[in-house]
């Protein structure tokens, strides 16, 4: 079976994703520029398919195809993302015979692809985001000719050409749709402001004007309202949208959101009223609304009425949505004064007094006017609160004051002026100065005033104070990297995973040190992870066992695993793996998070541990078995019952002795020859049958209990069946060290003149303890074997290794 090669890097590279995703192009409806380069390129190559192909992440999507049906495929089935790997022209002229493609199922099954040429579409920054290809059911061993090649490879330039052209239209439309709701907002204000002048009063005329005019201003709104207080109700009093047939509607000044916008005074935007507690539930229904901007409307300074704006789609509603409504309520107030005011009165006063109002009501504003020649004529409350300088102050000097020198020096608010008069406004998004010498970050406009001619009279200068969002942007960016540096600092591994894919989102370096993978997502030359583990009995673990899966794309609420895993560099290491997942504030599943800990130490001990236990066990089924040795070898050459009891009794307490040092263990060092004799034990009746040589070597605890075991071992084999069971038998005990490169420690067991040796049929617990006992503690080699004069064993380990298993 032919294994389908890996994709190439390029495929999930970040830049590359991020230049496809600028474009806004994918799952697109399609468009006839496109649908005629696809047909020009099948008529001129001659084939019968032609696609324009755009390989994001996981798929390959087709913007523009002719003879082929699906609108796109899995990465596995793509002949395009190869042409990532390479600059110019890809041809493939038989593609069951190019190994990057002839296990491709579209190639292998229906509808059977034969002939492939595709042309890069590259992006201006060099990213390659697809290919514009022609593909035959035939090979073409000859490929293109070299006028095919060359107009394949143009027209993907002219599909370039289109995807730079839709994305400068798409900006274009972005930034004239920004601009045509600001000249919305202030043309609706200025119709509210000449409607209230024509009113000559009449209350109603000028509150309808101004719902009117709000919600021109604000075209997301579906009903809008001003409520009037009387006494402890608010009621409906002007009415649009779908709030007309609400008119004359009561609500209680404490209980409901228009109560409490009265009551405090604030203005509120509530992006959910169904999730907003401070509103009348039972009129919510009725009301057609499901999100809703409230705003105080004063008059002499008191809270009198509030104008709502509402929307039966949830968080209709944005800041500057609720800056124009408070815009407008000031209107309102405006109006209201001049309403209560006596006809004697109306006209200049009225006039500027309302003016006065919208102008000063405007507080998160900063709007200043200036003559002709850039000088400050009127400064609102907002310019105040912004910059600092006060009306007074600032009447008479120059508008640039409040730019920073550099700018000044740089002719910016020249500029500005110029492209008011030139443009009809002037972008401003800059730092500026406050009085005290501060900056801030601003976003503003500067437009030009013209008198009923036409002719420009002077400016207006608009700024809202955006140093608390950029401060919040670069908090959010300084705080990723902080979470960053986190990740990467814990002793775990953190892996982060998105629902429903499981797809890997995030890591940390520990994961990487754990896994010795190095292609997780967060971290330079990512690429896909094959999982390989195994449970405690040997089985694989199955896809689903996974904790990353059972979190991420299951929602399990807590999924634990020990692996015995393959590591990236071939290497098994014991793993431990928890999961939970994340969800988001609605309860939503949205990935999972899964912690790594090396557990390969603990796993190890766990099984030293076990191993011991059944030395235990072993040992004490020995312990009947070397007392009855003990005792025939005493009796049989005993010529005196009282002397043998004697001698009988010496060795059983000298076995006692020794198995309490074998179970007791050792001291944390000991001396090599000391701890042989102890394991040997009883066997050696200092008859000088059994022999030792070798210089004194110090070793650790553990190596000197498990090389007791060993030699108690190999010693109570000898006396069962080997050179100790007989009176001519003897054995010889020899360690020494070697230097090559390193300090080499080996020890070797040599029996002779006992009964002749048959190789064992099975191993049983002794032999597997002899073999794997003391090599597991050192990590050395053992090699035991079965000569008919004797049995011979021998061990070695690096020195370091014996003096470091304590």
């Amino acid at each position: 079976m032919t294994r389908t090669p890996p994709l190439p890097a390029e495929v999930a590279e970040v830049r590359r994703l991020a230049a496809l995703a600028a474009y806004g192009i994918l799952d697109t409806p399609p468009e006839q520029g496109f649908d005629d380069i696809v047909d020009l390129a099948a008529l001129i190559c001659a084939t019968p398919v032609a696609l324009v192909s755009l390989v994001d992440g996981d798929r390959q999507w087709f913007k523009a195809r002719a003879g082929f049906e699906p609108c796109q495929t899995p990465l596995d089935r793509s002949v395009c993302v190869h042409a990532l790997a390479q600059p110019g022209l890809l041809v493939i002229p038989d593609l069951t015979l190019d190994p990057r493609t002839r296990a491709n199922p579209q190639v292998t099954g229906a509808p059977h692809l034969r002939f492939y040429a595709g042309a890069p579409l590259e992006a201006p920054e060099g990213s390659r985001l697809g290919t514009l290809c022609v593909i035959d059911h035939a090979p073409r061993p000859a490929g293109l000719t070299g006028a095919q090649a060359s107009a394949l490879t143009k027209l993907a330039g002219q599909v370039m050409s289109l995807m730079e052209l839709r994305r400068a239209v798409a900006s274009r439309d972005a930034g004239l749709a920004e601009r045509h709701a600001a000249v919305l907002r202030h043309e609706a204000l200025i119709a509210a402001q000449a409607a209230i002048s024509s009113a000559r009063g009449d209350l109603d005329a000028i509150l309808d004007a101004l719902v009117a005019g709000a919600m021109t201003a604000v075209p997301q709104a579906e009903g809008g309202v001003i409520e009037i207080r009387e006494g402890d109700e608010l009621v409906y009093r002007t009415v649009r949208g779908n709030l007309v047939r609400h008119r004359g509607l009561r609500l209680p000044l404490h209980g409901s959101l228009s109560g409490h916008c009265l009551r405090t005074g604030e203005a509120v935007s509530s992006p959910d009223v169904l999730l907003d507690d401070r509103v009348k539930r039972d009129v919510v229904a009725a009301l057609c609304m499901r999100s809703a901007i409230y705003v105080p409307v004063f008059r002499a300074g008191e809270a009198i009425g509030v104008l709502k704006l509402q929307s039966s789609r949830v968080a209709a509603f944005t800041q500057d949505d609720l800056a124009a409504a408070r815009l407008f309520a000031g209107t309102v107030a405006a109006g209201l004064a001049e309403a209560g005011e006596a006809e004697a009165h109306r006209g200049a006063r009225a006039s500027e007094s309302r003016y006065r109002t919208v102008f000063d009501s405007a507080i998160d504003y900063a709007i200043i006017v200036m003559d002709l020649d850039g000088r400050v004529t009127d400064w609102n409350a907002g310019a105040t609160r912004i910059l600092g300088w006060s009306p007074d102050e600032m009447r008479g000097r120059a508008g640039d004051i409040f730019f920073l020198p550099e700018d000044r020096s740089g002719a910016a608010p020249e500029r500005e002026m110029r492209a008011a008069l030139e443009h009809g406004r002037g972008a401003d998004e800059r730092w500026h100065l406050r009085k005290d010498g501060s900056r801030f970050w601003a976003s503003g406009e500067m437009m030009a005033l013209r008198d009923e001619a036409g002719t420009a009279v002077g400016f207006v200068k608009i700024l809202r104070d955006r140093t608390e969002q950029r401060r919040s942007a670069a908090a959010l960016a300084a705080s990723e990297a902080t979470l960053r540096v986190v990740l990467d600092t814990i002793p775990v591994g953190v892996l982060i995973a998105e629902s429903p894919s499981s797809r890997i989102v995030g890591s940390n370096a520990r994961v990487e040190a754990i896994f010795r993978h190095g292609v997780f997502p967060s971290r330079p030359g990512a690429g896909p992870v094959r999982w390989r583990g195994f449970h405690a009995d040997g089985r694989p673990v199955e896809p689903a066992e996974w904790p990353l899966i059972r979190v991420a794309r299951d929602g399990e609420a807590r999924a634990e695993l020990e692996v015995d895993y393959q590591r990236g560099d071939g290497t098994r290491a014991w793993i431990g793996l928890a999961g939970a997942p994340m969800r988001d504030a609605d309860g939503r599943l949205v990935g999972g998070v899964v912690v790594v800990s090396d557990i390969d130490a603990r796993k190890r001990a766990e099984e030293q541990r076990d191993l011991r236990n059944h030395e235990l066990s072993h040992r004490m089924k020995n312990l009947l078995t070397m007392v009855q040795a003990i005792a025939g070898q005493t009796l049989r050459g005993a010529t005196d019952i009282d002397a043998a009891k004697e001698v009988l009794a010496e060795r059983l307490i000298t076995l006692g002795k020794a198995h309490d040092q074998l179970l007791g263990g050792v001291a944390e060092r000991a001396t090599i020859e000391p701890v042989i004799r102890g394991g040997v034990g009883l066997q050696d009746d200092a008859s000088g049958r059994v022999r030792y040589h070798g210089s004194p070597v110090e070793i650790g605890g553990r190596a000197a209990l498990s090389l007791a075991l060993m030699v108690h071992e190999l010693a109570t084999n000898a006396v069962k069946y080997g050179a100790l069971s007989v009176p001519e038998g003897r054995v010889d005990i020899a360690w020494s060290v070697s230097e090559d490169p390193e300090p080499v420690l080996a020890i070797t067991w040599r029996e002779a003149g006992g009964p002749p040796v048959v190789p064992p049929s099975r191993k049983g617990f002794g032999s597997r303890l002899i073999e794997r006992g003391l090599v597991g503690t050192v990590d050395g080699s053992i090699a035991l074997t079965y000569p008919p004069e004797g049995v011979r064993c021998v061990v070695a380990a690096p020195l370091r290794n014996f003096r470091d298993a304590l």
